[in-house]
């Protein structure tokens, strides 16, 4: 029986140690958008519920009615801020955010 040399030892380690960080690495920013998305889904819904009561979604579409109303909300708002980010004001405002915000985050 072979005993197992010491280096094999700590280099497995290390593989698995780097595995799992990057792995992290790689999860965290989807678990982020998740998150992210998840909540602007729900402010979405309850701006969206009135709106819904009013042009009587449920009885038109279903029960995924404010759903989609809100789903809609977000595609327009992320229209509008991605148009409004290709102007020269957006490009300023982007430009200040990032040299006074994210310039202090660490980057990888």
């Amino acid at each position: 029986m072979a005993i197992p040399q010491r280096g094999t030892e700590t280099s497995l380690s290390e593989f698995l140690k780097a595995t799992i960080a990057g792995g992290m690495l790689f999860l965290l920013p989807l678990v982020l958008v998740a998150l992210l998305l998840g909540h602007a889904m729900k402010l979405a819904g309850k701006v969206a519920h009135p709106i819904s009561e009013i042009l009587a979604l449920d009885k038109m579409i279903g029960p995924a009615g404010e759903e989609a109303l809100a789903v809609v909300m977000l595609l327009v708002i992320s229209i509008a801020a991605g148009l409004i980010a290709r102007t020269v004001t957006g490009r300023s405002i982007m430009r200040w955010s990032e040299n006074s915000f994210f310039g202090g985050l660490p980057q990888y």
